[in-house]
């Protein structure tokens, strides 16, 4: 959910961040199938936890954050101020409205260290820095608010609705040096992050690529719907931030890579938890054993009607005669065969699709919270 923007006519002055040095790296990607890994992220003390993943890697990420600028963040103002004279047009306003958030510099150092914990992982360092940064956001819970919430407000809390989570998740990229900018849709009250990409036909909007922050979701990927039947039909209002100015190449490999996984596994698998990727490749395994067996029973079946045809033909299911007794117990022999092997292949058809229902229950359980319901 986006939150409506009120307006007072105070003055105040906005901030503007101290920036960092430019860590940038292009998109680039592992083979499938993933590896999988843990890893514990911090810098000696973290008082705050974040758990999240990137496909088959899990981490654990500490991170300290100084009280005096917790309660300090707490108290800043949630408004602009803006004088009737100024006449804003609604471009013009949200810019302003979000540039209070975007521009404060409390926070800066803490998001740096969290993009030093981020680039000194051990594990996963065959997915580029951008791919961490957008998980680490996603995976924070998503929860509806009143109001828009400062970035150090939303790692305080751990959690954030779609523009507490898209502030974020622009900042730490501006921060980490990429030209990066806010969609921000009023109908839908919906607000996501764009990256600017050097090369590729399949942007979003002048040259960015679409980043939904509220959960797991392919960059680059607009989602279908969201919780409450919310849909995106609107051209978006862009808020551009102010740090970097990297465009990003590798865009067309890591979308080659989306294809492969969606070709081989489906696209449930970019918007489900580790154990619900694990149950999907799973389901796989189990599709292809129903598959063959059912296969295999298909061309049972024929056979047997074919038999029985035959033993029909020759009159062995009306008397079995000295003339026909060769013939009859030529066809005997291979229809109990036939027979038995497809009645013995039936419980275990029918114990793969209990557990191929079972699975996809289970798959249902994991993603029923989602936020993304493509």
């Amino acid at each position: 959910m986006m939150r409506r923007l009120y307006i007072i006519v105070f003055f105040s002055t906005l901030l503007s961040c101290t920036g960092s040095s430019s860590i940038v790296n292009d998109f680039y990607v592992p083979d499938i199938p993933f590896m999988e890994g843990n890893e514990i992220l911090d810098m000696g003390v973290g008082q705050y936890e974040y758990n999240f993943e990137l496909f088959k890697y899990q981490y654990k990420l500490g991170l300290e954050i100084q009280e005096d600028l917790i309660q300090n963040t707490l108290q800043k103002p949630k408004t602009i101020q803006v004088y009737e004279h100024e006449n804003l047009s609604d471009e013009e306003f949200t810019q302003k409205f979000y540039a209070q958030f975007l521009n404060d510099d409390y926070d800066v150092e803490t998001l740096e260290n969290i993009l030093t914990i981020l680039s000194s992982r051990e594990i996963g360092t065959d997915f580029d820095l951008v791919q961490v940064i957008v998980s680490f956001v996603q995976a924070i819970p998503y929860e509806e608010a009143a109001d828009q919430k400062y970035p150090l407000e939303t790692l305080y809390l751990n959690k954030g609705d779609c523009s507490d989570k898209s502030v974020l998740l622009g900042k730490l990229l501006s921060i980490a040096g990429y030209d990066v900018c806010l969609f921000v849709y009023e109908k839908a009250k919906h607000m996501s992050v764009g990256l600017k990409v050097d090369e590729s036909s399949d942007y979003y909007h002048n040259n960015y690529i679409y980043i939904e922050s509220t959960g797991y979701n392919p960059i680059g990927d607009i989602p279908k719907e969201f919780a409450g039947g919310i849909k995106i039909e609107e051209e978006p209002i862009v808020v551009y931030l102010e740090d970097g100015d990297y465009e990003i190449s590798g865009f067309n490999d890591l979308k080659q890579l989306y294809n492969s996984i969606e070709e081989t596994y489906g696209n449930n698998y970019f918007n489900t938890t580790i154990e619900g990727k694990i149950i999907i490749e799973e389901l796989l395994t189990v599709k292809n054993n129903l598959d063959s067996l059912q296969s295999i029973n298909n061309d049972t079946e024929n056979q047997i009607t074919k038999l029985k045809n035959d033993y029909q033909r020759f009159n062995c299911d009306v008397q079995i005669t000295e003339m026909n007794q060769e013939k009859c117990f030529e066809i005997q022999e291979p229809l109990n065969v036939s027979i038995e092997e497809y009645n013995g292949n039936i419980p275990l058809i029918n114990n793969l699709i209990s557990a191929y229902n079972q699975k996809i229950n289970n798959l249902n359980r994991i993603n029923k919270s989602n936020y993304i319901k493509n």
